[in-house]
């Protein structure tokens, strides 16, 4: 599956998907799941492989388990015969840098705004 999805819920995955999951509750990635993307959730338990970007209060990698890219979280746990390449930082370093690009963002919407032509020709020939 590509694309976003985004839960209310606990979810369980056996299958893979490419793109973006957001859930407010737990994500359990199965022996045979995998996530290319990122990753956001309460809690996310990893049985089989995440490549990309974790963000989660907790975060577990179990015996067969592999992350790979940048994990934010509070709490970091690898078991016995997990796998953790890459590096992780705490979770408030992740939303503060989500809090500035989404200003940079509206800066540069609002910019764009400012330059646009005027629509009526006797303002636009006076610029």
């Amino acid at each position: 599956m590509r694309g976003e999805i985004e839960l209310t819920c606990n979810l369980h995955l056996d299958g893979e998907v490419n793109g973006q999951i957001q859930a407010d509750h737990a994500i359990r990635i199965g022996r045979d799941g995998k996530i290319v993307g990122e990753t956001k959730a309460d809690s996310l338990v990893v049985a089989g492989k995440v490549d990309g970007i974790v963000e989660a209060k907790v975060v577990e990698i179990v015996e067969g388990g592999l992350i790979e890219g940048t994990v934010y979280c509070d709490e970091l746990i690898i078991a016995k015969g997990g796998r953790f390449l890459g590096e992780s930082k705490p979770l408030k370093e992740h939303a503060s840098a989500s809090n500035n690009i989404m200003q940079l963002k509206s800066d540069v919407k609002d910019n764009k705004e400012l330059e646009k032509p005027s629509a009526d020709p006797a303002l636009a020939s006076k610029a």
